[in-house]
């Protein structure tokens, strides 16, 4: 499941749907709530357990649980990575089924679990239009911040980061354009 093209066509299916979501106001149908319901239930354990850590934002950025043990275990030494790339056709399917269920506190923490791998089969722009499509149908649904940082990654890449506010410094730290500077010097020179 983890070639890209079969990977985008379902992050373009969920921002399709997102959009969709965005022009109607229609209340979830008690079936798009059963096949949310059957696609995490056909998680693994372990996914579903991520899942809910993710939604509890217990951690800013995916991490490998052996990073925070003090006794390492060969069972602890499990690459998240390789989880999530395993049952990611499943995830991707959950996702799918949180958006149309209109749950995005478990949408966004699907987004946030298969950033960094959908990263390394570069997903990231499709992944990044479903995480800004769920921001805009759910503003109260957090954003983790490593999605925040992929995203200015992502524009700085591609030259389309946004312009820096008036008055502050420009390219290689050089000051702003005198005429935006204040003019101190000529109040203090006036009240001499």
């Amino acid at each position: 499941m983890n070639n890209q093209k079969a990977v985008v066509v379902l992050l373009q299916e969920c921002k399709q749907i997102l959009d969709q979501l965005l022009l109607e106001a229609s209340d979830v149908s008690e079936v798009d709530k059963s096949e949310d319901q059957r696609c995490r239930a056909s998680l693994p354990s372990e996914l579903r357990t991520l899942i809910q850590e993710a939604k509890e934002m217990k951690w800013p950025f995916v991490p490998e649980k052996w990073q925070y043990k003090q006794a390492v275990g060969p069972e602890d030494k499990t690459n998240l990575q390789d989880v999530i790339g395993a049952g990611l056709q499943p995830l991707l399917a959950a996702l799918r089924a949180s958006i149309l269920a209109r749950d995005g506190a478990t949408a966004a923490a699907i987004v946030f679990l298969s950033d960094r791998l959908l990263y390394g089969l570069d997903a990231s722009r499709p992944l990044l239009q479903v995480a800004k499509g769920l921001h805009r149908l759910q503003p109260a649904a957090p954003v983790a911040p490593q999605l925040v940082i992929r995203q200015a990654r992502v524009s700085v890449n591609a030259g389309s980061a946004a312009p820096r506010p008036p008055g502050r410094a420009g390219p290689g730290g050089s000051p702003a354009p005198r005429a935006q500077r204040p003019r101190r010097e000529a109040r203090q020179s006036q009240g001499r």
